[in-house]
């Protein structure tokens, strides 16, 4: 495993026990596009010496022209070589061929590699054919000689080779599901038959854009490919995914014509979403597998910052599996809104919110689904294939109860950590854990493996205060001398690194009723009210001032026996001391908190 680092995007390039990638750091908005731009003509030179293929031309040939547009090649020199037009229109309508100030003597070997994959320079084949897919809505073009020639099989006798048949049928497949059953928008132009070239190229295959609208392009064999569970062959199961990917593209194209305001990293999230539409359009394929078992995957790295190409496949997949095959439709149409300044997690926060859900939540859950996969999946939860999926990556604990633990590193933005916890036969009582985190929100799962092997799941978010950090409590049933595992997943569903520590509590209930101090204590905002009833009865939990006014009154009823948590917010009160009372029908118990704005 190899992988190159640089400012701006993580970028995979699949080669067979090889992958090429470079990671996000907080300088995704301000990192020049020329570094991307070079970076990439290293992967594709390395792709053409080696004879590996390449996932997707399709960010090369976008990353080439946004270095052109803004930083990378000067506009004549890119135009003269016949590699670029004269002129680009942006959504908004404004032009970008001003004059452009890189270095041309370093452009040229890559704008002469990726010369031949541009519409206005196609590659020349010779003795080229038409097909027209069953539907009529596909055109695709190949050849039965030289090096672009696809393969010759001809089974059926009908004069038209099986394998550009099998094409036409899986690009009117992908259409139909793609379009006419999830819902996006169509890509096609009415009258004319949309095109697809067979080319003896160095990927899989690339979109791009011609006019108004883009072609496709296809490898013309997939020989000697990375293989893949299609029942009726890898070679045919990469053409598979390949049309859909890259299908995927062309209508991600019709939303903002590839236009955003984070060029960089919308790369990743371009690829992320094109990978995730293989497994939709041909689950059985499961091509995406060459991807998840990597040490940047989120199996391998659970606390690496999404988005990364191609390896974080499993993070949109989630949404899919999770909250409906129509949330990234959804999504695709919020980014049609505002193609200009679209930035993705935003972009999913409000379409979460519009369904009634939070981002941060299912965040969480996503990291759930993760750290339940391989040797540790769970069956009812979780991935449909977790299963088959790599085992998550993961610190072992020992089970100390009232023991503060510091995670191993820092929690990186968009990412998570997992704790699996082996030795808990010496701990007694119920399981619970109290969380710290010093970033603007967190959120914390906690599962139970039981020795019968049945399993609960617990969850909890929370925001930080308005000077940042926070906490969380998660609270449960579970016993720790009924478990047999515990595993914990703290996650970080910011834009920042964080800091997390956590503390497991085993809690065995009292014979009279507890209060425990609240946390956080002094608090800004919220804060949690935590007691202990032994028996069930009718309770109250009151706010006072130290003047004894009720400020606030949390509970008034009656409770079963166990464990609670009240949650406090304070906002409308003036800073200040507070006392809170639990009170029952024999006892009362009261505690003193700090709220400080």
């Amino acid at each position: 495993m190899k992988r190159i680092l640089f400012s701006g995007l993580f970028l995979f390039v699949l080669l067979p026990g090889l992958l090429l990638g470079a990671e996000v750091t907080a300088d995704t908005t301000t990192s020049h596009p020329v570094v991307l731009w070079q970076r990439l003509a290293a992967q594709l030179q390395q792709a053409q010496q080696t004879g590996n293929p390449i996932k997707c031309m399709t960010p090369h040939l976008l990353a080439a022209e946004q270095a052109r547009r803004t930083g990378g090649i000067d506009a004549h020199n890119g135009s003269e070589s016949g590699a670029y037009p004269p002129a680009v229109v942006n959504p908004d309508g404004t032009q970008n061929d001003q004059a452009l100030t890189a270095s041309v003597r370093e452009a040229r070997a890559y704008l002469t590699a990726l010369q031949q994959y541009r519409a206005e320079s196609p590659i020349e084949i010779a003795n080229t054919e038409t097909y027209i897919s069953p539907s009529g809505r596909f055109r695709l073009e190949f050849t039965r000689t030289g090096s672009h020639a696809v393969p010759s099989a001809d089974l059926d006798g009908s004069g038209i080779p099986d394998y550009i048949e099998r094409a036409a049928e899986y690009a009117d497949e992908s259409y139909v599901y793609l379009i006419e059953t999830l819902g996006y928008r169509d890509f096609l132009v009415p009258g004319s038959p949309y095109l697809f070239r067979f080319l003896n190229i160095d990927a899989y295959g690339y979109t791009q854009s011609q006019g108004e609208t883009t072609f496709i392009a296809v490898h013309n064999t997939f020989e000697g490919f990375p293989p893949n569970d299609n029942p009726g062959g890898s070679q045919l199961g990469a053409l598979k995914v390949t049309i859909a990917h890259e299908m995927m593209h062309a209508i991600q194209y019709v939303y903002n014509r590839f236009y955003w305001a984070n060029f960089n990293v919308s790369l990743d999230w371009l690829e992320m979403d094109a990978t995730m539409i293989e497994e939709l359009v041909y689950d059985e394929v499961n091509d995406y597998y060459n991807y998840i078992d990597g040490s940047t995957s989120v199996f391998g790295n659970p606390n690496g910052s999404t988005p990364l190409a191609y390896e974080h496949v499993t993070w949109s997949l989630f949404y899919a599996e999770e909250i409906g095959l129509d949330f990234w439709v959804d999504v695709w149409e919020e980014i049609a809104g505002r193609p200009s300044t679209a930035q993705m997690t935003g972009v999913m926060r409000t379409v979460m919110q519009d369904r009634g859900l939070d981002f941060n939540t299912e965040f969480t859950r996503n990291h759930s689904w993760h750290a339940a996969s391989g040797t540790l999946h769970l069956d009812g939860f979780g991935f449909q294939e977790a299963a088959a999926y790599p085992t998550p990556r993961r610190t072992f604990h020992f089970a100390f109860a009232d023991s503060v633990r510091t995670l191993p590193q820092q929690t990186r933005a968009r990412a998570a950590q997992y704790v699996v916890i082996n030795e808990v036969a010496s701990l007694v009582g119920e399981i619970g854990m109290t969380v710290s985190f010093t970033g603007s929100a967190a959120g914390a799962a906690l599962m139970v493996v039981y020795q019968n092997g049945e399993y609960d799941v617990w969850q909890q978010t929370a925001s930080g205060e308005a000077s940042g950090g926070g906490g969380l409590r998660i609270t449960t049933t579970a016993r720790w001398e009924e478990a047999r595992q515990v595993r914990l997943i703290f996650a970080n569903p910011t834009d920042a690194d964080q800091d997390i520590t956590y503390s497991l509590e085993a809690r065995q209930l009292p014979e009279q009723l507890t209060v425990l101090p609240n946390y956080p204590n002094p608090f800004n905002t919220t804060t949690t009210i935590s007691f202990a009833l032994p028996e069930p009865g009718f309770v109250t939990v009151d706010v006072y001032t130290v003047t004894g006014q009720r400020a606030a009154r949390l509970v008034h009823g009656e409770l079963n026996r166990g464990f609670y948590d009240i949650p406090f917010n304070a906002r409308g009160l003036a800073s200040g001391v507070y006392l809170y009372v639990v009170k029952t029908p024999t006892r009362v118990e009261s505690g003193k908190m700090m709220f400080v704005k």
